[in-house]
């Protein structure tokens, strides 16, 4: 079977033969191999080499190449690129092929073009509404584990008044001018809470789940690791540190019960930069005679310069934890956490516990046949009360990241998750700003019950226990913790981590987790 095929580019025009078989070919077929003879016809004038030719500017006569545009017959005005010859044509019959050096969107393509457009974009803009609208639905269930800049505010105001103390003065014998003082302290209000992300992150390196405060051990995992001081100096810094901004000051033991507060690890902080940098005049950091800090250290100037230079060098880039707390803020990942909401809560009922007293004294009352109002002292808030304080301790927590083979690794390099990194997430979700921690630790000083060695109750307390909300931020600090390949998207990380844990709601997890 052959057929004729009359090519057209511009004003160009050659009458081809084409043998097509049995005419079970494609029409996109035989515009492919119309185009290929079409351009092939074009061939020097004479013995003339062909990159000497340019007749007209015809474009046969360059070494681009040419597309069919269209295809079509007398009968039909265009021809399906996927329909077969022998369906539409017979054997001698002409058909026209159109040639294009572009492929433009033109016709009846540029209409399906611009439908598929305008579909994709409303499908955009319809998910992007569902989940802005998952996203409100979770930001009102984890409310408290979001920014709020007045609580910040208000507890860097009260960590700030205690070393700014009328009485003790720390920050006098540190830095003398008030000006100076003052440019420091907005330097830290900024900075607040990547700071305090940091302060729970490592107290809770050797102490559970506290992160109140921060005792001689764990003080010495954040000097070694942020590398402040050089190893041979950095025991005389520790020990001389602790010592001297514990207590307002007035010094505390390396073996003491208490550790240093947040607000004494401010203080902390500002004596590194300036015995770091060797500011001029820097109080009593002068006694402890460091000499140069490093090879061509850099000297500050000012107090303010050394304090911005510590945190740029070396507290900013130890931070992770802080990442989640800008994702919560994101709607893809708040409605991420949307879709999962069902089995992570289910997972959080199944390993918690209530530890209600409420509850207990309910149980208690419906045995002695007495009413749940009667109990509880508020009638059917009682219920709602136990429900809210529904929990889970630490020990719950890692049963779930080893459950769901989150914990622990085959190396280093496989992207794994240590004990302690399970501890700083169980920790760093403590929604209460450590300040507000410590407020909270004096208040409930004088309430019964046996206290620990750190001054906590050891009957439990919002140190020890996690809420729904605060569960599901810790799940997002497993994911940065376990996956620190800095190229993954968080998303990814979150995503994984969910489908793991989530998976425990119906047994187990169905699959290893990525590595």
């Amino acid at each position: 079977m052959r057929v004729l095929v009359r090519c057209r580019f511009n004003e160009s025009e050659e009458l081809l033969d084409v043998a097509v078989g049995d005419g079970r070919k494609s029409f996109k077929w035989l515009g492919l191999v119309a185009a290929q003879r079409f351009v092939a016809l074009a061939k020097p004038e004479g013995r003339r080499r062909h990159r000497e030719i340019r007749k007209n500017n015809d474009f046969r006569y360059t070494n681009a190449r040419l597309l069919p545009s269209r295809v079509l017959t007398e009968g039909n005005p265009f021809c399906h690129p996927d329909n077969l010859l022998c369906n539409e044509v017979a054997d001698g019959d002409e058909v026209t092929v159109l040639l294009t050096d572009k492929m433009a969107v033109d016709g009846e393509y540029k209409v399906l073009q611009d439908i598929k457009r305008a579909n994709e974009h409303e499908l955009h803009i319809k998910a992007a509404a569902i989940a802005h609208e998952k996203a409100m639905q979770m930001k009102k269930l984890i409310r408290v584990q979001l920014f709020s800049p007045d609580k910040i505010i208000a507890a860097f105001d009260t960590d700030w008044a205690k070393i700014d103390n009328p009485v003790s003065q720390p920050i006098d014998k540190v830095v003398g001018s008030p000006s100076e003082q003052q440019r420091i302290r907005d330097m830290l209000r900024e900075n607040y809470l990547s700071i305090s992300e940091l302060f729970k992150s490592y107290s809770s390196a050797g102490s559970g789940a506290r992160t109140d405060d921060m005792d001689f051990m764990e003080f010495s995992v954040f000097m070694y690791d942020s590398k402040i001081f050089p190893a041979s100096k950095s025991r005389e810094v520790i020990e001389r540190m602790f010592q001297e901004c514990c207590n307002n000051g007035l010094g505390r033991g390396t073996n003491a019960t208490t550790g240093m507060k947040l607000h004494e690890f401010f203080l902390a902080l500002i004596k590194m930069a300036l015995l770091k940098y060797q500011v001029a005049g820097a109080g009593d950091v002068k006694s402890y005679h460091m000499g140069p800090t490093a090879e061509g250290g850099r000297r500050a100037e000012t107090a303010q310069d050394a304090v911005k230079w510590l945190l740029e060098e070396f507290v900013t880039p130890m931070l992770s934890g802080l990442q989640v707390k800008r994702a919560l803020e994101r709607d893809d990942i708040l409605a991420l956490l949307f879709d999962h909401h069902d089995n992570m809560r289910a997972v959080f009922d199944k390993y918690g516990k209530s530890g209600s007293a409420a509850a207990a004294a309910a149980a208690a009352a419906s045995a002695n046949g007495a009413s749940s109002s009667d109990a509880t002292g508020s009638g059917s808030g009682g219920a709602m009360s136990a429900l809210n304080e529904e929990s889970l301790d630490i020990s719950g927590f890692g049963m779930i990241l080893e459950d769901a083979r989150l914990l622990g690794g085959k190396s280093k390099s496989e992207d794994e998750l240590t004990i302690k990194e399970a501890r700083q997430a169980f920790a760093g979700a403590q929604h209460a700003l450590c300040g507000e921690d410590e407020m909270q630790a004096l208040s409930s000083s004088n309430s019964l019950g046996p206290k620990s060695p750190r001054g906590d109750q050891s009957q439990g307390g919002s140190q020890d226990q996690m809420s729904y909300a605060e569960f599901l931020e810790g799940v997002a600090r497993v994911a940065m913790l376990k996956w620190e390949d800095p190229t993954i998207p968080l998303f990814n990380k979150m995503q994984w981590a969910l489908e793991s844990v989530g998976a425990l709601a119906a047994g187990g997890p169905s699959h290893e987790p990525h590595n």
